[in-house]
C-alpha cells in the first residue's frame, strides 16, 4: 500500500487555527462540531494528530459507497462529494446542447471546461444552441474528468482500514488508485459502522 506518513507530527499538540492550516482543502470539510471525539486522525497527503477542544469535535462523515463500473471494485466517498460527481457525469452524458449543459453544471465547473475547451485554443464558445458532444470535454475520454473518487478513498477512509482492504494499483494512462474487492463489501462496511461512520449503498448514484 502506499500511504504517506510524517513522522513528525504524531501525537503533536497544535494551536487549533495551526492545526487546521495544515490541513487541506478537502480534510477541512470533515471538521464539524460533535461530541463523538476528542482526537481526529484524518487519513490524508500528510497525517496530522489533533487534539480539539469540545466545541471543535469532529463527527464521522456519512459514506456514500457503489461498485464501480469502471472495474468492479468498491468506491467509498462523502456523501456531498458523490452527489457532486454524479451530478457531472449525468449532466455531460445527457446534455444535447451547450446551453442544457451550462443549466445543469454548476456554474464555475462550466466556466472551467469552456475555458479549457475554447478559451485556451482561442476558439470562440459556443452559442447555447449549439450541439454538445461529451467526447469535447478535456480529459473525459481519458477518464481523467470527472474526478475519479477510487483515487480519493484516503481523504474519506481511515488508513487502517486501507490497509486492511485495499490494494494500491497502478495504471498506465491515470496513475495509481486503490481497488477494494467486492467480496470485501459486507466486512468493510461492518467496520467502518464500527468506527462510526454511517455507511449507505448508492447505486442509483454514478461515481467510479
Amino acid at each position: 500500500m502506499r500511504h504517506h506518513k510524517n513522522p513528525n507530527s504524531k501525537g503533536k499538540v497544535l494551536e487549533l487555527d495551526k492545526a487546521m492550516n495544515h490541513l487541506p482543502e478537502k480534510a477541512k470539510t470533515m471538521l464539524e462540531e460533535s461530541k463523538e471525539s476528542n482526537r481526529l486522525l484524518l487519513s490524508v497527503k500528510n497525517p496530522v494528530l489533533i487534539p480539539f477542544p469540545s466545541k471543535h469535535r469532529v463527527a464521522r462523515p456519512t459514506l456514500y459507497y457503489r461498485v464501480s463500473p469502471a472495474n468492479y471494485g468498491l468506491v467509498f466517498a462523502v456523501s456531498g462529494r458523490a452527489e457532486e460527481i454524479s451530478e457531472m457525469h449525468n449532466a455531460l452524458q445527457n446534455a444535447k446542447t451547450w446551453g442544457e449543459l451550462q443549466a445543469k453544471l454548476d456554474p464555475e465547473e462550466y466556466e472551467r471546461i469552456v475555458s479549457a475547451r475554447f478559451d485556451d485554443n482561442d476558439e470562440p464558445r459556443p452559442k447555447s444552441s449549439e450541439p454538445f458532444d461529451h467526447d469535447e470535454v478535456p480529459g473525459y475520454c481519458d477518464g481523467d474528468y470527472p474526478d475519479w473518487l477510487q483515487q480519493e478513498m484516503d481523504f474519506c477512509l481511515p488508513e487502517e482500514i486501507l490497509e486492511k482492504y485495499a490494494t494500491d494499483e497502478v495504471t498506465s494512462l491515470n496513475g495509481n488508485y486503490y481497488h477494494i474487492e467486492e467480496e470485501h463489501e459486507e466486512a468493510i462496511c461492518r467496520d467502518l459502522r464500527a468506527m462510526g461512520f454511517k455507511v449507505i449503498k448508492r447505486e442509483d448514484l454514478y461515481f467510479y
